[in-house]
């Protein structure tokens, strides 16, 4: 069985640069607890020369003048991109390590990447997105990881 440090939000949200190891009590995660943060690791670890696969470059979007369609177009593919990744690289990982089925993606059921207006109350203020995956384990457990995204 394969298992991960436990990382936890400093802030109370997954951003850049901005989470901590949990030293307090269990410091493991298994099961669709890794598989969850595997995906957040994935999709929230900055560009970096070392290993130019495992990252997304979501902070590029910082700032851009992009319309709202358009981040949304970008946010979902390199979202997908990412997944699709860490769907390789677990495939490699089960030739040489024992996983659960629950840590494993077997199929990505859906998709959805939102413009959250409610929250910014600014048509102009293109900052916050909300992602919407629903994916089904190995094991055929049904995940559903919600997150709002900052990108501005």
């Amino acid at each position: 069985m394969s298992w991960d440090i436990k990382i936890i939000p400093s802030n109370g949200s997954f951003s850049n640069g901005q989470h901590d190891i949990n030293i307090k009590g269990d410091y493991r995660v298994y099961g669709v607890q890794k598989l969850e943060q595997d995906i957040l690791k994935i999709l929230f670890t900055e560009v970096n020369q070392f290993y130019s696969q495992y990252q997304t470059d979501l902070e590029t979007l910082i700032g851009s003048n992009l319309g709202v369609q358009e981040t949304l177009t970008i946010l979902a593919q390199r979202i997908g991109d990412s997944l699709a990744y860490l769907m390789a690289l677990q495939s490699e990982q089960v030739q040489y390590q024992l996983c659960q089925g629950d840590e494993l993606i077997d199929n990505i059921l859906s998709l959805n990447v939102n413009y959250q207006y409610e929250i910014t109350k600014n048509p102009e203020d293109v900052t916050v997105f909300s992602v919407n995956i629903a994916l089904q384990t190995k094991s055929q457990q049904i995940i559903l990881i919600n997150k709002n995204i900052t990108v501005a």
